[in-house]
């Protein structure tokens, strides 16, 4: 299973992790689903295509607002740079 990093409201995380919980699950298992049905839909291609592109941004802005130099991900291209930050995949 591969991990992934998302940005929202703290407010809006803290409200789906009461929902979760009343349903006696976690906000990573609810997500998961979801994202099984996004996937699942006729025709979703390139919707899910668009959604990881804008997904991006804000794991790349996350990185560079905590300073870090390196980004582990087999999702952007080895080596590639962000100011001071550079991507790494660890499966080379």
């Amino acid at each position: 299973m591969k991990n992934i990093t998302l940005s929202a409201d703290h407010n809006l995380i803290e409200k789906a992790r009461a929902v979760a919980r009343s349903q006696r699950r976690t906000l990573n298992a609810v997500f998961r689903e979801w994202l099984e049905q996004f996937t699942a839909r006729e025709g979703n291609v390139q919707e899910f295509d668009a959604l990881m592109r804008r997904l991006d941004s804000p794991i790349v802005a996350a990185a560079l607002e905590a300073r870090c130099s390196i980004l582990y991900s087999e999702d952007f291209q080895h080596g590639q740079k962000f100011s001071d930050l550079r991507v790494v995949n660890p499966f080379l």
